[in-house]
């Protein structure tokens, strides 16, 4: 393996509450099925999965950046699960055992529709 052709950023991650470690975010996966009528915009399922970027997390009291004409710029607060073991086909009744820990997380969503933060170029 070469050298990379700029220093890579540092691995996302999130502070641990009551501790001075830190969580590393490697996916963050999304279900957007708490918004009935902004689902339907997307798709006729009941739940629309998707990702958002691991270097979308921002520290707590950070700024956060977005496009400079944006008009209109909404936010939502969501709940966050972090995922603290690996996983696959786990049975409902052994879910939580992957479970590490709970979070309050803002979005900025983005895309189209009239939920969506308005950019006005």
């Amino acid at each position: 393996m070469g050298e990379f052709v700029f220093p890579p950023c540092a691995t996302p991650s999130a502070a641990v509450a009551a501790s001075s470690q830190r969580f590393p975010v490697h996916r963050i996966y999304c279900v957007s099925s708490n918004y009935a009528d902004q689902v339907r915009e997307i798709s006729s399922d009941p739940s629309v999965f998707f990702m958002k970027p691991a270097d979308a997390v921002v520290a707590n009291g950070a700024a956060v950046p977005y496009p400079s004409r944006t008009v209109n710029c909404q936010h939502e607060i969501e709940l966050v699960i972090a995922i603290g073991r690996e996983g696959r086909d786990v049975p409902e009744r052994r879910a939580l055992e992957h479970v590490f820990g709970y979070a309050a997380g803002i979005d900025l969503p983005g895309g189209a529709g009239d939920w969506f933060p308005k950019v006005k170029y």
